[in-house]
């Protein structure tokens, strides 16, 4: 069954399909959002390098958006949901390890190699 995004069809969906529908719809919103703030201060050169604190924050946020996206898609349906679920697993530990390392490693004169963060 194929679901368009008009108003009958909307009808048809279930109330909580239509919830993870409208909060899936939000978090890509913020997401498109947070990747245009990036590309702005990219592109005026105002970022002020990789571990500026607003782009920094923006970009770890992302990525753990992406993976929020990725689990309400588990939740929201039945079907691929074991893909969805390592692939949401692999984002989140992706950002994690991006967390840790903009967290501790970021200002250390001699990061470790390989560190906590290349594990995740």
């Amino acid at each position: 069954m194929q679901i368009s995004s008009s108003g009958a069809d909307e009808a048809l969906l279930a109330p909580s399909e239509t919830r993870f529908r409208g909060v899936a719809l939000g978090a890509i919103v913020v997401l498109l959002s947070a990747v245009v703030f990036e590309l702005v201060l990219f592109a005026t050169n105002s970022s002020g390098g990789a571990l500026n604190t607003p782009s920094t924050i923006v970009y770890d946020a992302t990525i753990m958006g992406a993976s929020l996206l990725c689990a309400l898609r588990v939740a929201a349906h039945r079907s691929e949901r074991a893909a969805w679920s390592l692939m949401g697993l692999a984002i989140a530990l992706w950002g994690g390890g991006e967390i840790y390392y903009d967290a501790v490693l970021a200002n250390a004169a001699s990061p470790p190699f390989p560190s906590p963060a290349d594990a995740l």
